[in-house]
């Protein structure tokens, strides 16, 4: 997790594939995860703030 700019958080996450094969029990859980992710850094470094979930191309 890096501080952007203030106010603006960002998590790297594995691309889908790495994510399924490292993690293969969360396979099918992985946007449910990375929102949670989300909400719980959101709630810890920038409360007045909402998440955004990219996936890069």
């Amino acid at each position: 997790m890096t501080q952007e700019q203030p106010g603006a958080w960002r998590v790297d996450i594995r691309e889908h594939s790495e994510w399924s094969a490292r993690h293969p029990w969360a396979a099918g859980r992985r946007q449910e995860i990375l929102e949670r992710i989300a909400e719980e850094v959101v709630r810890q470094k920038a409360p007045t703030c909402s998440a955004l979930i990219e996936e890069r191309s």
